[in-house]
């Protein structure tokens, strides 16, 4: 329809020759160029109203499925075992889908459009109120946007872990953030028992090593116990004859055969002999049961189930409590060294989850000093044991001299169930739950340094107030494990 105006320019031309030459025969061709014309706009306005009719369908067709997808998109939201929410970059509160209604109690009329700060206590006590983004900004950063485990809020107040992990979605009207949570109450409670059957499950497998450990100082007891019993028979009749003498000290003078009977009891108990033993008899007992006092609550210490909450703990003692329980397991291959600080403080942690990751590092420990020396039995490695203060954080380092971690498993030592021993000496669960002990529940890091035959040293890092550094900004490769 756009070549209409030039072609009536066309038409005027051929009318204003027609009148100069006034013959019928330009008249006929102006009727069949006219004829032309309108055939040909009748053609162009069927084909536009095709193209419209086209558009309208396509249209159509694309609202049908629009309304289809966000159909089941509302199916997904409504079945899905997860909670969704879809929030506003103010924090408002836009979705709520029934999962996430029956984690927070709340009903979805009850939280659209207030602030999602209601359900995280930690974001809702910041006197500064930040995005749900810039809170997440410490967690891990994956495929699936921001992955944190904090702390929610139910409607009823009460407070319970959860993992969550938010995608911005840039719209029209402007961005959105969709967040996915899960509570982790049931998770965490099935890795706490996990973590303390594998403790179980360790001193189960330490149990004859500890078994000997008491039954050692207990022989040497009881072998001074027996001398002290021959002793003190012994030194029963020149104590009669003591007595005796002593009943005769008023008679005057005294019987010389009573003087004479002492003497002779001194000489048959050999009270020179006696006298320089049984110091050393009953020095060696109680440091005998020393040792096994020692043993029996480093046993208690490790073995206590503790609870969910964190307590402050000395990791100097709880270090030194890990290396008596599993002396049995180094005391033939190396020796221990420690080097503790002193002026360290209390940390802040769950003790019977750390006893458990300090008792895999030992073990590992020693048993990569077992490998490189396998040939040299006379020989011995060196397990160090130290901790320092740094600023907040409280450092541990198990360093041992064995054979070191080939370059090709070193980034796949923390993965569940990769181990580089042989078949029935390792499950490949110790670094695995030691990671997720540290980084996870602790918001702490491990790492390690190692060398090919020079040994290795795990580096534990713990935030000594308990607070996770993922509060603070945590490297996104750290924290990782958070939501693996």
């Amino acid at each position: 329809m756009n070549g209409f105006p030039s072609e009536i320019g066309e038409l005027l031309a051929v009318v204003e020759a027609s009148h100069d030459r006034g013959g019928e025969a330009s008249d006929a061709e102006l009727r069949t160029r006219i004829e032309h014309l309108l055939a040909e706009r009748e053609m162009l306005k069927n084909s536009y109203a095709q193209a419209i009719s086209d558009a309208v369908e396509e249209r159509d067709k694309r609202l049908l499925q629009q309304q289809q997808d966000m159909s089941r998109l509302e199916a997904v939201m409504k079945l899905a075992a997860e909670g969704i929410v879809t929030i506003s970059a103010e924090n408002v509160v836009e979705s709520f889908n029934e999962a996430a209604a029956r984690i927070f109690g709340y009903d979805p009329e009850e939280i659209v459009g207030r602030s999602f700060s209601i359900l995280l206590p930690k974001l809702d006590r910041q006197p500064k109120k930040e995005s749900l983004a810039e809170y997440l900004k410490g967690g891990a950063a994956g495929a699936g946007g921001l992955c944190r485990e904090v702390m929610g809020r139910r409607k009823d107040g009460r407070e319970f872990p959860m993992e969550i992990a938010v995608s911005e979605v840039p719209l029209d009207s402007g961005p959105i953030l969709v967040g996915i949570f899960r509570d982790t109450t049931e998770r965490r409670q099935l890795e706490s028992q996990l973590i303390q059957a594998q403790k179980m499950e360790s001193v189960g497998q330490l149990a004859a090593g500890i078994a000997h450990e008491i039954n050692t100082p207990t022989q040497y007891v009881g072998d001074n116990l027996r001398f002290l019993e021959d002793a003190f028979r012994d030194l029963t009749g020149l104590l009669a004859a003591c007595r005796r003498l002593r009943n005769a000290a008023d008679q005057q003078p005294i019987p010389a055969e009573l003087v004479r009977s002492v003497v002779a009891a001194s000489e048959v108990a050999d009270i020179e002999y006696l006298i320089d033993e049984i110091p050393k008899a009953i020095g060696q007992s109680l440091d005998g049961i020393g040792r096994v006092t020692k043993i029996v609550l480093s046993m208690k210490d490790f073995s206590h189930p503790g609870n969910e909450a964190k307590q402050a703990v000395d990791l100097n003692r709880a270090l030194e409590s890990t290396l008596t329980v599993c002396r049995n397991e180094w005391k033939y291959l190396a020796e221990a060294v420690t080097d503790f600080d002193p002026d360290l403080p209390m940390v802040t942690c769950l003790p019977g989850e750390c006893n458990q990751v300090f008792l895999n590092l030992l073990i590992n420990a020693a048993h990569a000093i077992g490998d490189k020396l396998a040939g040299s039995p006379a020989e011995k490695g060196t397990i160090h044991v130290a901790t320092r203060r740094d600023g907040d954080w409280a450092e541990i380092r198990i360093s041992d001299t064995g054979t070191g971690i080939p370059e090709e498993s070193r980034h796949k030592v923390f993965d569940p169930f990769f181990t580089t021993k042989e078949v029935g000496r390792g499950t490949g669960q110790g670094l695995a739950i030691a990671r997720s002990v540290i980084t996870r529940k602790h918001g702490g890091t491990i790492e390690l340094e190692t060398e090919i035959g020079r040994g290795t040293t795990f580096i534990v890092r713990l935030p000594i107030y308990g607070e996770s550094q993922f509060a603070k900004g945590a490297d996104s490769e750290e924290a990782d494990s958070i939501c693996r």
